[in-house]
């Protein structure tokens, strides 16, 4: 059976092996989405998980913000109810 199309491949990161490989404009399709596949341009990146300390350090500061943020609607409460009077 023929393949149903010959392409010659000029991709300067191909070997001649890979070349040879090649016969259809399926296999260099699959070649062509592979090497993408391969290259950082094209993989997604996740930011490094983070440590136990670090996860401390962000629900401390959390927690921090919500009690300040408590704290000052309370004074501002009181101050009001100081005002009425």
């Amino acid at each position: 059976m023929k393949p149903e199309m010959e392409i010659p491949l000029n991709d300067m990161t191909a070997s001649t092996s890979v070349n040879d490989d090649i016969k259809t404009l399926a296999d260099l399709t699959k070649y062509k989405r592979d090497i993408k596949r391969k290259r950082m341009k094209y993989r997604t990146t996740k930011a490094p998980p983070l440590t136990h300390t670090e996860e401390l350090r962000g629900l401390i500061a959390l927690q921090m913000e919500s009690w300040e943020d408590f704290v000052k609607s309370k004074n501002d409460n009181d101050c009001n109810k100081r005002l009425k009077k």
